[in-house]
């Protein structure tokens, strides 16, 4: 039989790991990016436009997107153009915990990059982030691009 004396000091063990335990995950769970802007699911479209379900076999996604659009699917990559104007679909693997983190590291990397706006979004529910880059040197003279951060992702 136990003696009621040598279980005090295995309960207070208990109780302050239990309390730090519910810290930490306190701590972390309020470093989540807020939401501060809310992106729809679908988008509106024109009563005049008509559209089509694009499914990429490669990447694992699907879309809808414009009839007049022309799809280019490669294996790391989804173009769609209209216009002469295209946007490129792509996913990089990250081992980054927020959308912030990979974007600053990624920046880093990257010569003649200037940032001319920003805004943290919610797509989907996913922490996003819309900008438009403008850049001194390559063939892209500026961007709007949107970050999209998945658990495993961008």
């Amino acid at each position: 039989m136990i003696k009621p004396k040598g279980n005090i000091p295995i309960l207070l063990v208990l109780v302050a790991i239990i309390t730090i335990g519910a810290g930490f995950l306190f701590i972390n769970n309020s470093a989540i990016v807020p939401e501060q802007n809310s992106v729809p699911s679908s988008s509106p479209k024109p009563a005049n436009e008509t559209t089509k379900n694009f499914e990429s076999e490669a990447m694992k996604f699907s879309i809808e997107i414009l009839l007049d659009f022309k799809v280019n699917e490669k294996i790391t990559f989804v173009e769609l153009e209209k216009n002469q104007q295209i946007a490129i679909i792509s996913r990089n693997g990250t081992n980054f915990d927020d959308i912030t983190t990979y974007v600053q590291d990624f920046d880093k990397k990257r010569i003649g990059l200037e940032i001319e706006s920003e805004k943290l979004l919610k797509i989907n529910g996913l922490n996003s982030l819309s900008r438009i880059e403008k850049f001194s040197a390559g063939s892209i003279e500026e961007q709007k691009i949107f970050y999209i951060y998945t658990e495993t992702g961008v």
